[in-house]
C-alpha cells in the first residue's frame, strides 16, 4: 500500500508542511515543484530524512512533455501514473512545461533537469565517498560511473519489459540487499520511462520495516549517459530557447522523428485543456 494511502492526524500533516520547503505547482495532476535551480533542490534532498512524516512517496521524478503524453494515453501503466502523482519531488524537465504553468498564472520559477540534478548529487556523493545504490542501463555506464565513485554498489539488470513482474521484484530485491548492507541516502535509476518508476515503486513497498527509514530513489533516465558524455547534451542557450527537443532530433532523427513529431503533438491539446479547466 502507498504511503499516501495512510490517514494521519493533523499534527503530522503541521510537522510535514514545516518540513516541506518548496511550493508546489499543479499540472497535468502533478505536484511540481518550484525551485531557482536544480543545485537547490540537490541540496534540499542531501538534506531530507525520509522519517520526517512526509506521506508522499521519497521518489524524485522528472516528467517531461513526452512523459506527460505518455501519461494521458489509456494504455498507460496505472502504476506508474500513480507513482508520478505520488513521488515527493516533481520536477518540470521539460521548458513547455514551464512556459504552461505562466500562461496559468502560477508560474514555475525554472526547468529543472533530472541530468543536472544527478549532476550536482553525484558530485557530492563521490566528493563525499558516501554509499549509493545505482541501477545502471549497461555495463559501460556503470564503469564510467565507478571510476569516480569506489564505493557505489551497481546493479546491471538484463533487459525486462515492464509488464515482467518477477524480473522488476527480483531487481528491487537485490537494491534493498544492497541499500540495507550499504545504507545509501540515495539509489539512482537510470533505466527509462516506465522501468525507473515500477523499480522505484517496488523497492519502496518491499523496504522492510526492521530496516529503518528507505533511502530517497530518483529516476534518471538517460542521466547517467548525459553525464558521462555517451549523449550530448544541448548548449545553454539552446536549453534556456526550449529548442532542447530540436537538437536532440539533430542527433537521433531516426529514432526520435515518432516521439517528436507524432506522439508528442498530442502535448497541445492536453496544454489546451489544462488552460480550459481553469
Amino acid at each position: 500500500m502507498l504511503k499516501t494511502d495512510v490517514t494521519v492526524d493533523n499534527e503530522v500533516l503541521r510537522t510535514t508542511r514545516r518540513a516541506e520547503r518548496f511550493r508546489r505547482v499543479w499540472l497535468f495532476d502533478l505536484p511540481f515543484v518550484d525551485a531557482e535551480t536544480a543545485a537547490e533542490v540537490a541540496a534540499a534532498l542531501s538534506k531530507t530524512d525520509t522519517a520526517d512524516g512526509d506521506l508522499r512517496l521519497p521518489i524524485v521524478v522528472t516528467p517531461n512533455v513526452d512523459h506527460i503524453v505518455q501519461l494521458s494515453e489509456p494504455d498507460c501503466d496505472p502504476a506508474i501514473a500513480e507513482t508520478f502523482r505520488n513521488s515527493r519531488w516533481v520536477l518540470p524537465d521539460g521548458q513547455p512545461i514551464v512556459a504552461l504553468s505562466k500562461r496559468m498564472g502560477t508560474p514555475l520559477s525554472a526547468r529543472l533537469p533530472g541530468s543536472t540534478l544527478f549532476e550536482f548529487l553525484w558530485n557530492r556523493v563521490a566528493s563525499e565517498g558516501a554509499p549509493s545504490v545505482v541501477i545502471a542501463p549497461r555495463r559501460d555506464v556503470a564503469e564510467g560511473l565507478a571510476a569516480e565513485h569506489e564505493l557505489c554498489r551497481f546493479i546491471i539488470p538484463p533487459l525486462f519489459s515492464m509488464d515482467d513482474d518477477v524480473a522488476i521484484k527480483a531487481i528491487a530485491d537485490a537494491c534493498i540487499e544492497h541499500a540495507i548492507e550499504e545504507r545509501p541516502r540515495f539509489i539512482f535509476s537510470g533505466l527509462s520511462f516506465g522501468k525507473d518508476q515500477l523499480l522505484a515503486k517496488q523497492i519502496l513497498e518491499q523496504w522492510p520495516v526492521a530496516a529503518g527509514s528507505p533511502p530517497i530513489v530518483l529516476c534518471l533516465g538517460a542521466s547517467f549517459e548525459m553525464y558521462l558524455g555517451m549523449r550530448k547534451r544541448a548548449p545553454e542557450i539552446v536549453q534556456r530557447l526550449g529548442m532542447e527537443w530540436l537538437y536532440r532530433f539533430t542527433q537521433e532523427p531516426k529514432r526520435l522523428f515518432h516521439r517528436y513529431f507524432v506522439r508528442d503533438r498530442a502535448f497541445f491539446g492536453l496544454a489546451r485543456a489544462e488552460l480550459k479547466r481553469r
